[in-house]
């Protein structure tokens, strides 16, 4: 085991792995194409880059994307975009493309890694809701949770206080209701053994996915 960060300091540093600090994080996401993973650095308000490449004791933290303490949710390149509160974050089976939630912002965002410029896929900022449509059109409730399936081909993201899974096309950004309910009567129950479009959760947090082309299963 090796402790990335400061144990006990709630701050920001780039450096080594002795020497960075990070605030609040809360996702990781592995790189095995570039030999790196990236943390989403909550409270800080940056994704931040962990270069496994050197050996082991030299390993050095970076700033990806994010201006350190500032809260927004302007799209842009690695001097202009600014994030809210990155959550969870996950990896295209390419290794070209990062995805992540912004909760509060109740937005879904990529970077594109090759050029590092941030986009908005879903949702609208400071507009909450359950609305399957487009791009913008579509609204989450906290979005948290999220993971890659198939050929690049879909996200399933966990949207908790609505108590339902979204899918999100990539190929036309739509939005779906993949499992779950919207109504508050009936969205935090526990229905199970049934089929997706009716089963049911109780502030669902996390998701995950195998790293599988065939994309059959995601984990709640």
């Amino acid at each position: 085991i090796l402790t990335m960060g400061t144990a006990g300091t709630a701050s920001f540093g780039d450096g080594t792995h002795a020497t960075a600090q990070f605030h609040s994080p809360t996702g990781v996401a592995a790189d095995v194409k570039r030999g790196a993973f990236y943390v989403a650095d909550s409270g800080n308000h940056l994704l931040r880059q962990v270069d496994t490449v050197t050996v082991r004791s030299s390993y050095t933290i970076t700033t990806l994307i994010g201006l350190q303490g500032t809260a927004g949710s302007a799209d842009g390149n690695r001097n202009t975009a600014t994030l809210t509160g990155p959550h969870h974050l996950t990896m295209s089976l390419g290794g070209s493309v990062l995805y992540w939630t912004e909760p509060s912002n109740f937005i879904v965002r990529r970077l594109n890694l090759a050029s590092i410029v941030v986009s908005t896929i879903a949702g609208t900022v400071g507009a909450s809701g359950h609305v399957d449509n487009f791009a913008s059109a579509a609204r989450f409730t906290n979005p948290t949770g999220i993971a890659i399936v198939g050929q690049d081909s879909h996200l399933f993201v966990v949207d908790s206080l609505s108590g339902s899974i979204r899918k999100i096309d990539l190929s036309n950004q739509q939005v779906t209701t993949a499992s779950g309910r919207s109504d508050a009567q009936h969205s935090h129950e526990l229905v199970d053994r049934v089929p997706l479009p009716t089963a049911r959760f109780s502030s669902p947090q996390g998701l995950c996915a195998p790293a599988d082309p065939t994309g059959t299963s995601v984990f709640v």
